[in-house]
């Protein structure tokens, strides 16, 4: 190994796992989708147009912009900022209410989430 080492720098690089290659392949993929109608999203989501309005707008499935958000780290925190910029002020956020009335900031969709991992565990 010593020899092949000196002769060949890198032989014993291990290929990229299958499935990682098809994972990154599909978050370019869900990026290409998005990125031509980003501006117009993240516009419209902070003039406090939601998610789904926005999915309905562009053809990109609302499912996709949160999805996104989960890999991308660029896109989530520009997502999240319109998010925050469009959410009504006059919402008690973090409550049930509030996401039922069509809010998708973090704080709502973190009570959510609270939800249903307790009602998971039952």
């Amino acid at each position: 190994m010593a020899q092949l080492d000196a002769a060949v720098p890198g032989w014993n690089t291990k290929p990229e796992p299958h499935q990682g290659k098809r994972v990154r392949e599909h978050h370019a993929a869900a990026w290409e989708r998005v990125a031509p109608h980003a501006p117009v999203i993240l516009a419209g989501l902070a003039s406090g147009r939601s998610p789904a309005q926005m999915a309905r707008m562009t053809g990109v499935p609302h499912q996709l912009l949160f999805g996104l958000a989960r890999h991308n780290t660029e896109w989530a925190s520009r997502f999240e900022e319109a998010l925050i910029q469009g959410r009504n002020p006059a919402t008690e956020h973090g409550t049930h209410a509030a996401y039922r009335h069509g809010c998708r900031c973090k704080e709502c969709r973190n009570l959510i989430a609270g939800y249903r991992q307790r009602s998971q565990r039952h």
